[in-house]
């Protein structure tokens, strides 16, 4: 994993870790998926090499129950790429229920 992508997921809300001597925290593939919780569903290698993770996200109204990454070459970035949209489903169905009281 990157370092950019790193900064990206700390950024998303990524819980961080002590290190030692400030090197930010990369997670491993195993911290990242758990860190999905219930909405992982699945990461799957396509026939060329690349890396695809699913996970469900349903909102409101929706007729597509589930995301599904790009294909990357490395699957901690298809994961973490499943994380941050997860948290962004979350921050706009939060802000979507806050709407809906006022």
């Amino acid at each position: 994993m990157t370092k950019e992508l790193a900064k990206l997921l700390k950024d998303a809300g990524f819980p961080q870790r002590k290190t030692e001597k400030g090197v930010m925290y990369v997670p491993t593939l195993y911290v990242l998926i758990t860190g999905c919780g219930d909405h992982f569903w699945s990461l799957r290698r396509t026939p060329i090499g690349q890396w695809i993770a699913t996970g469900r996200l349903t909102a409101n109204g929706s007729q597509i129950p589930y995301y599904e990454t790009i294909p990357y070459d490395k699957p901690d970035a298809a994961v973490a790429e499943l994380f941050m949209s997860i948290k962004a489903h979350e921050r706009a169905q939060a802000d979507a229920e806050k709407e809906e009281q006022t």
